[in-house]
């Protein structure tokens, strides 16, 4: 009796091990990426970003919380410059923008991330795009212009 009782703990410990051990490492492939950790990072300041255009009618990029989030969108953008599209890095940064503030607010889901992640390559990805206050002052008309694009590609 004794050994048919360890025998299924043991069953049962193995089975919920194996499950647990798969699960765990298809979230880290996903969820711990630095890729989803710059789609989150971009995610949350084009949030910031675009209540500051929704508010004002344009996004000021003399104010500094929107220079900071600026930074930090085209930062988040450099990290993946180079991803091609259905790339586990392109895959992985479209999954951070739809769990970042973006994606909690319908601005972004599933089916338009990669749209808003091709926009955010083709316009803040380009090498002569810093990443510093200094570059998004001297830029401020462009980089403007580019996320009133993105703009456009969220949903409503």
């Amino acid at each position: 009796m004794k050994s048919k009782l360890f025998i299924a703990i043991a069953l049962i410990a193995s089975v919920a091990m194996m499950t647990s051990c798969g699960s765990t490492s298809s979230l880290s492939k996903t969820t711990n990426s630095a890729a989803y950790t710059s789609g989150s990072s971009a995610g949350t300041a084009l949030y910031s970003l675009y209540n500051a255009y929704k508010a004002n009618g344009k996004v000021d990029l003399t104010n500094m919380t929107n220079i900071a989030s600026t930074v930090t969108l085209i930062s988040a953008v450099q990290n993946i410059k180079g991803a091609k599209v259905g790339s586990g890095t392109y895959s992985d940064f479209t999954k951070g923008l739809v769990a970042s503030q973006l994606g909690l607010n319908n601005l972004v889901t599933t089916n338009t991330a990669s749209t808003v992640t091709s926009s955010l390559l083709n316009t803040l990805g380009a090498s002569n795009v810093a990443s510093s206050a200094t570059s998004v002052a001297s830029n401020a008309a462009s980089i403007a212009t580019s996320l009133g694009t993105i703009f456009s590609a969220f949903s409503k």
